[in-house]
């Protein structure tokens, strides 16, 4: 390959599958005087460069061959150069890019010109994937990602944490140790968000972008733009376990919930709800007063909670034709069940205690919760009774 011949081209090793390439400033005798030539090389974010002359004669100060660790002349020189190279050289060292691209730019003044250089351009492999250095999560509080420094200085040596943003270049990340954390909202740094069936998907970029040595508010190039995804289960399901007998109160219900979404259920013996019922299992005398709170500890105020269903069954493994109803698409079903209050992130209601004619070892406490955006006012998100209406043929 020719410099001269291919000015102003971008060679992707990746995507021509070889490893090592030779490039030679000329195929001819001389290189031309007056030549303002520069090359883009690229490997994939696994792999780095590095550099190696086999030979390199030019006219001495004038004709000069620059060599930069990045996409342009405005990124800094490959490690081990101080600047240009020019005159005879016999050097041998090999340089090593810290990412994936190498810049050449070679200039050449009217007067005396030589024969050129011959330079080896190999990859090799750094050990690290990109992915490897990031993680991602997400939930009821926001995008919850984690950059690795070291594993990314890995691939990236010259790596720095301020140059890596969410989505906007002010959402910036805090560095603690070698963790750049992200713990934005769902709805902040340009997160898009869309509904697929009952999941809602949130989607954003973690970009490391190079900004200008002199102009730090001016990006010069992406060094590499990774999607990340949540996906939020729009109904979380939860249960408690209450067993009754005659003696006093004691322990906590237990409580399962699965969604990215953390929901919680809590019983209470006052209208209050102060006067929490422990126990696990929970014991209540038939015909006692109990009081719910159903609730998420998420603070993201753009994403409101609907409890739109809550039923008993007398035991885990019971079959769902001993399923009854308290509240049913957000409504009273049952005539002992009332709803005291309903806000985006907690919902409250009573009933009264009562057991299973063939079950006398309590009953399992069920309530569906649905979250949706603080904009959607569909059915299924409006926290209201929404009863099933049946037409008449």
């Amino acid at each position: 390959m020719y410099m001269d011949s291919r000015c102003g081209d971008s060679i992707d090793m990746s995507s021509l599958g070889v490893d090592t390439l030779k490039l030679s400033l000329t195929s001819n005798i001389s290189y031309d005087n007056d030549m303002n030539c520069s090359m883009i090389f690229s490997t994939d974010t696994v792999h780095k460069l590095e550099l190696r002359f086999d030979r390199f004669a030019t006219e001495p100060g004038y004709d000069l061959l620059h060599i930069h660790d990045g996409t342009s002349s405005s990124s800094p020189y490959i490690a081990g150069m101080k600047g240009p190279l020019s005159g005879r050289t016999d050097n041998h060292n090999v340089y090593m890019t810290s990412g994936r691209y190498l810049f050449l730019h070679f200039t050449s003044d009217s007067s005396t010109h030589d024969t050129g250089f011959t330079i080896t351009i190999s990859t090799y492999f750094t050990g690290y994937k990109l992915e490897d250095a990031i993680d991602v999560s997400c939930g009821e509080n926001g995008w919850d990602i984690t950059v690795h420094m070291d594993k990314l200085r890995q691939i990236y040596p010259n790596a720095k944490a301020s140059d890596i943003y969410l989505g906007d270049n002010t959402c910036t990340g805090t560095l603690s140790g070698e963790r750049l954390t992200f713990r934005q909202g769902l709805r902040e740094c340009l997160t898009t968000e869309m509904k697929r069936d009952n999941i809602l998907v949130y989607h954003n970029e973690l970009i490391y972008a190079e900004h200008d040595p002199r102009y730090p508010f001016i990006i010069r190039h992406y060094n590499w733009t990774a999607g990340i995804e949540c996906d939020v289960n729009r109904n979380s399901s939860l249960t408690g376990h209450i067993h009754y007998d005659n003696i006093d109160h004691s322990k906590e219900p237990q409580i399962t919930g699965g969604s990215h979404y953390t929901t919680n259920m809590s019983f209470y013996i006052d209208p209050n709800f102060v006067h929490g019922v422990p126990g696990n299992p929970l014991h209540l005398s038939v015909g006692e007063r109990l009081f719910v709170k159903v609730y998420t500890d998420g603070t993201d105020w753009t994403i409101k909670m609907r409890v739109h269903t809550c039923y008993t069954k007398p035991a885990i493994t019971s079959s769902d034709q001993m399923k009854f109803y308290l509240i049913k698409n957000g409504c009273e079903v049952d005539t002992n069940t009332h709803i005291i209050s309903q806000s985006p992130h907690e919902t409250k209601f009573t009933f009264e205690a009562f057991e299973y004619t063939s079950y006398h070892e309590g009953i399992q406490v069920y309530c569906d919760a649905t979250f949706c955006g603080w904009d959607d006012y569909s059915r299924e998100c409006s926290q209201t009774c929404n009863p099933v209406i049946r037409r008449r043929g």
